[in-house]
């Protein structure tokens, strides 16, 4: 296995194939689970605050692939164990915090410029979101991510299982951009 190369476990994920490729419409292991490799990841950047569990049983963590070069241009976000199916989204700002919200944390503070929100997507069956960053499409002027910037990612998601709020956020990931 390569360096900088991640697997993640999905236990009891709904395909039941087995073996590497395996047949995604075979049934007969129902609830085996499953792995994803993901080569790259860990990208750069840090993670920092806490994740509570949400409901597959474990907290979501934030990862990022690719570099932190704006040159590049191939910086991408992932994040999860999530709930399958369930829309959320990637959001950043300048400052860190701490804060109970929903059934996590915010980890995510507006600082002078806000918060930048990502486009919605959603939870893979593999209990995955991805979001690859634009840097040439900032969501507001004051949030262009530059060489030299310093940025704090985190996830939201939506999880319909989980009272009392409904919704819950992964760590955070801060992160240094270059060019």
């Amino acid at each position: 296995m390569a360096e900088g190369t991640v697997i993640v476990g999905a236990h009891g994920e709904g395909s039941d194939a087995t073996g590497v490729n395996g047949n995604q419409g075979d049934d007969s292991a129902a609830g085996s689970g499953a792995a994803y490799v993901f080569p790259g990841v860990p990208g750069p950047g840090a993670p920092y605050c806490l994740a509570s569990a949400n409901s597959t049983g474990v907290p979501a963590h934030i990862l990022s692939g690719g570099s932190a070069s704006v040159t590049a241009g191939n910086f991408s976000l992932f994040a999860g164990p999530a709930p399958t199916s369930q829309n959320g989204i990637f959001f950043y700002g300048p400052d860190q915090a701490q804060v109970p919200f929903g059934n996590g944390f915010l980890c995510v503070a507006p600082g002078t410029t806000g918060i930048a929100r990502l486009p919605v997507v959603q939870v893979s069956s593999f209990e995955f979101m991805t979001q690859a960053v634009d840097f040439s499409v900032p969501p507001t002027a004051v949030t262009q991510i530059t060489a030299g910037s310093r940025w704090n990612f985190q996830a939201w998601f939506r999880d319909p299982l989980a009272s009392p709020a409904f919704f819950n956020l992964s760590d955070g990931l801060s992160v240094t951009f270059s060019i």
